[in-house]
């Protein structure tokens, strides 16, 4: 393997070159792996998944009976994930990935079904 900018000779495992430093065809296509929009809008959507669980397991309150306090607790969560959703969205926009995009869509989705469900129960 010879490096693209030099033309140094390189070892088969080459991440750079020794001579002038460019990076190998080997680290690009690495890196461009890592950068993928689904390690970034998979945080979203996990916590948006916990949030509805969250709120699954809280009853109902009858009418005029106070709201559990984990009906706060699914609110506070349903912020934390719809920010973290949102973030990840304009993350991996504003670096022209496709992939990731849906998945902090649901979870801007499914936070925002929590938040307005949380808020009826705990406010109304």
């Amino acid at each position: 393997m010879h490096c693209t900018e030099c033309g140094n000779q390189l070892h088969e495992r080459a991440v750079v070159c020794p001579s002038c430093g460019c990076a190998t065809h080997r680290h690009r296509s690495r890196s461009s792996r890592s950068d993928s929009g689904r390690g970034v809008a998979a945080p979203g959507l996990i916590l948006s998944l916990v949030t509805l669980v969250v709120m699954m397991a809280q009853q109902i309150p009858a009418d005029g009976d106070a709201a559990p306090p984990g009906f706060l607790l699914v609110m506070l969560l349903s912020i934390g994930s719809g920010l973290l959703s949102g973030f990840s969205y304009a993350k991996i926009v504003s670096s022209g990935k496709s992939t990731g995009r849906v998945m902090s869509m649901i979870g801007m989705g499914l936070s925002s079904v929590c938040l307005l469900f949380s808020a009826y129960v705990f406010l109304g």
